[in-house]
């Protein structure tokens, strides 16, 4: 009796929020850009304040006394796609920063973080490398936190020793990948779709170019894709704004010095239907479609991931998911996306199924 009436309370609740969308829009659920909008939660404006410094690089700040904490993030345009002809190297510039600088060892920028409760990060990407740091707001705790982590982005140093290790570990993830399909079958679609195109390079290199990475070239990549010119610092926290000013101002000014990068050649579609395979003793065969479709900032954006949710990123509610999983049976999951990116990205489907019925599903799939 008591579930009955839990079920049947559910049930009003429910139908008073779907009466209640229903007399808003005549009976039904909102269906333009404009009547979605009115049933948007107004979530409180961000007041994103920005400013250059004097060394050009470009600040977005947003004060929030919500916790007494500090996030700094800076992203440079140094990513993977300035590779050049050393693919790897953005990843393992990335790799080292914080593990050495001018008189301090990775021990102790280690420690020196971890004492004052603050974390220290730097990841890389295609597009770009981030630093980011968190931290208590409070200057006794703040300042000796932002004293390091100026001199760690300042005078990072790529310790010969440590640039050996670093190299060591990056090697042997790459063999490890080459006892499994995925990240094959991943670096081949990305060759193929941006043949010719720096995205088409592995962005953790291979087995032949990172040995070849010099102590120097690191130097040199930090120097010109770090510099303050090319770098975006974005802050969150319990300060004002010159508090702010303050803070981006020595950290530009930590920063090497120069200007932004030129900018990426847009990467073009392939123009005609090509097929590459792979052979791997795996009883499941992964097969990767798509093409060259979008890019960051593309005004058709929402549309397209709107459409795709129906196509394939939905999960379960998705098309592909249902005719392909959900009535054939030939697959466990499979998923479509767009991949924006500052020069180009793709459009992809992604599956998995069995040897014998990779043939079917693929036809399926395109059907």
């Amino acid at each position: 009796m008591k579930m009955n009436a839990f079920r049947l309370a559910c049930l009003l609740v429910l139908g008073a929020l779907l009466s209640a969308c229903a007399g808003t829009f005549s009976g039904a659920f909102p269906t333009t850009e404009a009547q979605v909008a009115e049933t948007d939660p107004q979530a409180p404006a961000l007041d994103i304040q920005s400013w250059q410094t004097g060394e050009g690089a470009k600040v977005l700040f947003v004060a929030s006394d919500a916790l007494p904490m500090l996030d700094i993030r800076l992203v440079s345009d140094a990513g993977s796609a300035r590779d050049g002809a050393h693919p790897g190297l953005a990843s393992l510039t990335s790799a080292l920063l914080g593990e050495g600088a001018d008189g301090m060892s990775v021990d102790d920028i280690a420690r020196g973080f971890e004492d004052q409760g603050a974390s220290f990060s730097s990841s890389s990407y295609r597009d770009m490398g981030v630093i980011s740091l968190r931290t208590l707001s409070e200057a006794q705790y703040r300042e000796p936190v932002l004293a390091l982590f100026n001199q760690v982005i300042g005078s990072p140093t790529f310790e010969q020793d440590t640039l050996a290790r670093i190299r060591t570990q990056m090697m042997q993830g790459l063999r490890m990948e080459t006892q499994v399909p995925g990240p094959q079958v991943n670096k081949a679609f990305q060759a193929t779709v941006f043949a010719g195109h720096p995205y088409g390079q592995p962005s953790d290199g291979t087995l032949e170019s990172l040995p070849a990475i010099a102590r120097d070239q690191l130097q040199a990549f930090y120097r010109t894709y770090y510099a303050a010119g090319n770098t975006v610092i974005a802050m969150v926290g319990d300060l004002d704004r010159a508090q702010a000013e303050k803070i981006a101002g020595d950290i530009s000014a930590a920063l090497p010095q120069g200007q932004a990068a030129p900018p990426l050649e847009r990467a073009a579609p392939l123009a005609e239907r090509q097929r590459r395979h792979i052979t791997f003793p795996s009883v499941q065969t992964h097969i990767l479609l798509g093409n060259q479709a979008t890019w960051r900032g593309n005004p058709d954006h929402v549309a397209l991931y709107v459409g795709n949710q129906v196509l394939g990123g939905g999960g379960f509610a998705s098309i592909l998911t249902d005719e392909v999983r959900q009535k054939r049976g030939y697959v466990y999951g499979i998923s479509s996306h767009f991949g924006p990116m500052a020069a180009g990205g793709p459009f992809q489907v992604r599956l998995q199924t069995a040897n014998d019925n990779a043939d079917d599903a693929l036809t399926l799939t395109l059907d």
